[in-house]
């Protein structure tokens, strides 16, 4: 749910601020010694931070693994995460750091954040990034060179999409095809 410029302005605020050390948690957290997350435990140790006061529960946007880029963490879908969070959670920031922009569709994007947004009360932080792993791009039958191209017209759909008035820019537009919007919207 798009927040008015006011509230969005409050949630950074609660994030980043001049002069003023806020501390925020990335998941998954893993004990020592462990390589799998028991998801479980971590909307535990969310609402834990929660109540402690940190500021900010960030989710990393890690689509696959590969051997040449190894990752001992198996991350869940971070829309699936970000809800369960949401849930779990009063006050704390929840934040993506980062969506893979380029190997996402933006129109689902826009979808996730809003619905996150919604389910948190509006103490969502929507980032994006380009991501960092070109083997990913191959896997998802993209050439890894256009990423910039194609991060700049998935920002130009996501911004429409959670803009005010929201729009709907699809990639293929039927003659007959009706106004799209999304909802839910605050």
């Amino acid at each position: 749910m798009p927040l008015p410029a006011s509230g969005r302005a409050d949630v950074a605020q609660r994030v980043f601020s001049a002069e003023r050390l806020s501390i925020g948690l990335t998941l998954p957290l893993l004990r020592s010694g462990r390589t799998v997350a028991d998801f479980n435990e971590q909307l535990e140790l969310a609402a834990l931070a929660d109540s402690l006061g940190f500021r900010a529960l960030w989710i990393r946007d890690v689509p696959l693994n590969s051997a040449d880029y190894p990752d001992p963490v198996g991350h869940l879908d971070p829309w699936v995460l970000l809800g369960a969070l949401a849930s779990c959670t009063r006050r704390i920031v929840l934040a993506s750091g980062a969506i893979v922009l380029p190997l996402r569709h933006p129109l689902h994007i826009a979808k996730g954040a809003l619905s996150v947004a919604t389910l948190s009360g509006g103490r969502f932080i929507l980032g994006l990034g380009s991501g960092d792993r070109p083997p990913e791009y191959a896997a998802f039958g993209v050439d890894a060179q256009t990423r910039r191209d194609r991060y700049r017209r998935h920002w130009e759909v996501v911004a429409a999409a959670l803009g005010a008035p929201p729009r709907v820019l699809p990639d293929e537009t039927p003659p007959d095809a009706p106004d799209f919007t999304l909802l839910p919207r605050g």
